[in-house]
This record gives C-alpha cells, structure tokens and sequence, in this order.
C-alpha cells in the first residue's frame, strides 16, 4: 500500500513536470492506432483487397460510414485539444491515491477514446450475427421446417411455393451479401479491437 501511494506520487511529480512530452506520446500513439490505422485499412477494404471483389454498393456504404464516423470523431478529439494538458494534469494529480488508481484511470481513458471503434465494431457484430441467424433460418426453411418459439424447437413444415421462392430471394440476398459484413467485421475491426484491448 505504502509502495504503490508512494509510485503514485513521484508519478504525480512526472506529469505534471513533463505534461507536454507526455501529451505529444499520447498524440501521436493515438493518431497512429484511432486514426489512421483504421482509415488506411477500411481505404483498403474498399479498394477490392487480394483480389476480393465484395459487393461493390454494400463496400462504398460500408466503407464511407466509417470513414464518415472517423471524420466526426477527429472532429470532437480536435475540439477537445484545448483541455488536453488540464486532464494530463488532473490525471496526475490522482497519484495521490496510488499507482493502482492511476493505472484503473488509464485503462478508462484507453476506452473513452476509442469508444467510436467500440460502437463501429458493436454494430458491425450486430449485424454479422444477425446475417448468420437469418442464414441458418432459412436454410432451415429448404430442409422443410423452422423454428417453434412457442416450445423451443425445430419442428417440420410444409411450405408452399411462393414461400419456397422468397425463401431463395432472401438466401441469395444472405448468401451474397455476407462476404463483404464479415470482410469487415474480421479483418478491419477484430484486428483493431484486439490491438485496443492489448494495449
């Protein structure tokens, strides 16, 4: 307890001596992972990657969403600039109640500022999941049954035409489209998210 009071005090001192350094680090690590890392990756996910050709309007919305997205967030971290140095300052002067706190306090400002990746990824796995649902739904639906919610099983069906027709419009739809959700939700941002949480 007495060690940890005592690094969390001459850290105090370090921040508030080399606030400055200290803030120009936290600059330029952030522009590097928020910023521009994902931007080039979601520019590349765009420009057909290794030769995958994904759906090309579902690619353009996807990828401007984002980049709109990282645009907005630019925006609000540039007009936060001005207080920067106040809440390095303020950070440091919670070393008063040890290193411990002040280490719970980076892990919550780490989150904070990356909490547009958080919300992009949060939809994106959304939707992927919901993509594998509705596939496995109707697949269900060419195997001649679907799902009982009432008693919580699969039970068989006899389906007419038409429905077996919508069945293959959507499925088509599904099967077309799920490429280009999951070539952005695992490369773009489970790399990003991963890379967030080691840090």
């Amino acid at each position: 307890m007495v060690i940890d009071l005592l690094m969390g005090i001459s850290l105090l001192f370090i921040i508030n001596e080399y606030s400055k350094e200290i803030l120009d680090i936290l600059h330029y690590f952030g522009q590097f992972l928020h910023v521009e890392v994902l931007e080039r990756q979601v520019k590349y996910l765009m420009n057909l990657p290794a030769g995958f050709k994904a759906n090309p309007n579902l690619d353009n919305f996807i990828g401007n969403f984002v980049l709109d997205i990282i645009s907005v967030w630019n925006h609000v971290t540039t007009k936060l600039t001005g207080i920067e140095l106040l809440m390095v300052r303020y950070f440091g002067l919670f070393g008063v109640l040890g290193i411990s706190f002040q280490l719970a306090m980076t892990h919550d400002y780490l989150f904070m500022t990356s909490i547009h990746i958080f919300t992009v990824y949060t939809g994106f796995s959304a939707i992927y999941k919901y993509f594998l649902r509705m596939s496995a739904t109707l697949f269900k639906l060419f195997l001649g049954s679907k799902f009982n919610v009432i008693r919580q099983r699969v039970d068989s069906n006899h389906f007419q035409i038409q429905e077996m027709y919508l069945g293959v419009l959507m499925i088509t739809l599904v099967i077309f489209l799920t490429p280009t959700i999951a070539m952005y939700y695992y490369f773009c941002f489970i790399f990003i998210i991963v890379t967030v949480l080691i840090d």
